[in-house]
Order: structure tokens, then sequence, then C-alpha cells
């Protein structure tokens, strides 16, 4: 449906825009509502704003065994907040000292955003897991540690709602790519409020119940690696053992890694107690489809990729989308059911989650759906999938090419052990209770987002400003 502005000619001069997406008409609602309001502007509340600046080829000095400085990229930001993962590099500190002035450093409390690309207006704030962090040339970083009259708490969670999103990105460049610019952000105007102060407290019960989510997975985990005789195992890599010329015919593979010492450690302590392969346990293992790019579109139904699978579920990163007609068509074969268990065999092969609620959306051909037989709970079944048990054998069986993947026949054959009755039990049991303390993180966060377009209507309307 078309839409029509207008606008004053010293409007235009004023801003010095004169594309039609700077002055669409829910953007200009909104600045009206936020001037209604009171507000100040991001660079008059003392905060800053940096970037790195190009910088030399960095990529021989990546680690990614969690050593020296978090280097942040835009697959850091999930669901508003910066998130270490397995495949979050580190640079050592020498490194970002010598470039200093090229590559730019953040620390807790200040926040990351996504100045271009398809990830535009991406926003996270920095926790206090590491003193410092190191950022991409993707990313602008908002210093908030001498903010004047804004709480960063809501900031962040303005910045991060859908209000504060369409008024951040009105201020992009509309060039061939848009993107984000420091100094159109230094005039970012941000509304003030005397509320403002609650989200802090809302914030910390998020993390609080999000760090409980943790605790209780862990302890699921630790509870199968003590059963299995391995909750002190450390994978050592061995340069010389042997083999044999009968394993490589039977297995295929003649590739040094494949036949690593630490592996058949894995493999043997699995053997000692029940075990089944994976293909036994469950009545299917179905992957998921590719439909290409071409197929994407602005709007739709989530196209589930490997990136936007966790341990802790679906997230949002990068999240490309199909249209809804398209989805409708591959959904019975291809969208995740409850009670399923979705497992990467590309990409990052290995990565498991149990789906204990409806998904809309279809997966992409990196995916795989597998539906758990009644005698095994798929909260246990992803658990192992997810533990040393079975990564170890997916580093065996993905390595010793150049694209890692895992092939659905190894995924298959994968050993599987079976803990009694009880002990699964208590795995489940605990792995629920991460499940609901993790739902109820989130569940605050999106309500604090609700809340602060909530006000923004609520003091828009009577006009009165605070």
């Amino acid at each position: 449906m078309a839409q029509i502005s207008e606008i004053a000619w010293h409007d235009i001069v004023k801003a010095q825009r004169f594309d039609a997406e700077y002055f669409d008409p829910e953007c200009l609602k909104i600045e009206d509502a936020i001037q209604n309001i009171g507000s100040t502007q991001l660079a008059k509340s003392n905060v800053k704003l940096d970037c790195s600046a190009f910088y030399p080829s960095i990529v021989p000095f990546y680690n990614f065994a969690g050593e020296g400085v978090p280097f942040l990229r835009v697959n850091e930001i999930q669901n508003g907040l910066v998130e270490i993962r397995n495949d979050t590099c580190f640079l050592p500190k020498e490194i970002v000292d010598r470039y200093s002035s090229n590559i730019a450093t953040a620390k807790a409390g200040d926040l990351v955003i996504a100045k271009g690309g398809n990830t535009l207006g991406k926003v996270g704030l920095l926790t206090d897991q590491y003193e410092d962090y190191a950022v991409c040339r993707d990313l602008i970083i908002v210093k908030t540690h001498e903010a004047k009259q804004l709480n960063i708490f809501f900031l962040w969670m303005f910045l991060h709602s859908s209000t504060g999103q369409k008024h951040l990105l009105r201020t992009a460049s509309q060039t061939g790519q848009p993107h984000l610019t420091i100094n159109k952000l230094a005039k970012l105007s941000i509304p003030i409020f005397k509320e403002q102060e609650q989200f802090e407290e809302i914030f910390k019960k998020s993390e609080s119940m999000k760090s409980l989510s943790m605790q209780k997975f862990t302890q699921a985990n630790q509870l199968l690696l003590q059963e299995l005789g391995l909750e002190e195992y450390l994978p050592e890599h061995t340069l010389a053992y042997e083999g044999d010329f009968e394993s490589l015919l039977e297995d295929r593979r003649m590739d040094a890694e494949y036949y690593q010492p630490k592996f058949q450690v894995i493999v043997e302590k699995i053997k000692k107690t029940k075990h089944d392969t994976l293909e036994s346990l469950v009545s299917y293992v179905k992957k998921g489809i590719e439909v290409g790019s071409e197929a994407y579109e602005d709007e739709g139904k989530p196209f589930i990729r490997v990136s936007n699978l966790s341990v802790s579920g679906l997230n949002d990163n990068n999240q490309q989308t199909i249209t809804e007609e398209l989805c409708e068509e591959l959904r019975d074969k291809f969208e995740p059911k409850k009670g399923e268990v979705l497992l990467s065999k590309d990409g990052t092969p290995g990565i498991a989650y149990f789906v204990d609620e409806n998904v809309q959306g279809i997966i992409s051909g990196g995916l795989l759906r597998l539906k758990p037989k009644k005698e095994i709970e798929g909260e246990y079944l992803a658990l192992v999938l997810n533990s040393l048990v079975v990564q170890m054998q997916v580093k065996r069986d993905a390595g010793g090419a150049i694209i890692v993947h895992w092939r659905p026949d190894q995924v298959k054959n994968t050993l599987i052990p079976i803990l009694d009755d009880g002990k699964r039990t208590e795995i489940v049991t605990l792995m629920r209770e991460s499940a609901k303390a993790r739902k109820e993180s989130i569940k605050m966060l999106d309500d604090a987002k609700k809340l602060v377009e909530t006000l923004i209507e609520e003091k828009a309307r009577v006009g009165k400003a605070v």
C-alpha cells in the first residue's frame, strides 16, 4: 500500500536528505514521539563512539581456544547480547596493543552495532565475561561509561526494540550499500524516561536466569561424563601412534588424524556401557533443503541455517527469510516438529537442539531432523550429541577434508551411550529446568522491549515530556 508524507522544505535542508525512506511516515511518527517525550542526543549525553580502522591481516593470529582478547564480529551478536561461542576467534593481547590505533576495543557495559550489510543495525550489549573486547571493522562501539542522563540498559533496550531499530536505521546512508556512520549516530535522539532505571534490574534478573540455565546444563553434562568415567578426561593430541591395515580398509580412511588415540579412548568408554547407534535410536533422520539465495526475501518465514542453531535454541544470527507461500509448500517435509532434535552436519557439525515447542520455518540442507524413539528421551539425546562423547566422534569423522562435512551415514553410525533409566531421568530433569530458566530469561528481555515501545506510545499520546 502506497504511503505519502508531506515534508516542509526546511526539514529537507536540515536533514540534508530527501530520500523517501528517511521521511517514512512511521519513522516521522517515532521522531515526533521522542521529541514530545523529551530527549538527548548520544553525543550530548557524553556517549563516545568508535570503530576499527583498516588494519593489516590478523588472521594468522586467530585462535579459537579462548586465549587472549575476544575479537568480536557480527556473528557474536545474539538476541541483543554479545555471546562468546565456540567459533569466536581470539587475538593475543600483544597484537591488540600493537595495532591499538587500528583495532578499537570495548569494555563491559558498552554496546556494539553492526554498521552495514544484511545485519545492519543489529545491537549487542557487552557483559562482564571479559575485561576487554576487540572489534572488527563491521561494528561501531557505543562507549557508555561516562554517559550522562542515559541509563545504559535502557539505551541498549531502546536500540534493540522494534521502535528503536526503526529510529536507528533511519540514520543509515541510502547508498548502494546502506551503512551507519559515527557522525550520524552521534546526533541520534534518545528519549529520556524517569522509568529508565528499572531496565537495569530487568537485565540483572534476566542474566540471573540465564546463569541458572547454564548451571543446570553444566550439571547435566557433568553427570553424563561422570557416569562414563570421562569427567576428568582431557583429550591430548599424540604425535606418533600405530594403526593397522585392516582398519584402513574397514573405515575407508587413511588420514592419520582419524586414528588419533584420543578418539579411541572415547569409543572404548562408550563400548563399556550400554550403547547403540544413533540410527537405531531414532525413527528417522531427515535432511533439510537448499532453496537458493534467489528465494530469500526481506520479509517472510525463517529459513533456518546452521548459523541460526545453538545448543540453547534458535537465534536470529544473519536470519534469512522466504515467502510464506514457499514455506507452506515445504512445511510438511522440512519444518521442525515438536519432539524432534535438530542437528547440524555442515559448517559447524554436531550442534544439537531439542525442539520442545513448535517452530515456524524451513531448515536448510546443513541441518538434520531426528525423531527420537519412545525408549530414548529427546533432551537426553540432545545432551549426548552436544557432549564430549559425540563431539570427539564428530571431529574424527568430519576431519581430513578441506570443507567440514559430517556425512549422514557417519551421523547414523555415531555411538550413543545409554545410561540407566534413573540417571537419564536426572539428566532430563536438569535439561528441562535449564530450558525453563532460559525461556524465562528471554521472556524478560522481550517484555522489556515491549515496555520501551509502550512507554513511548503512552508518553507520546499525552504529549508530555518527562
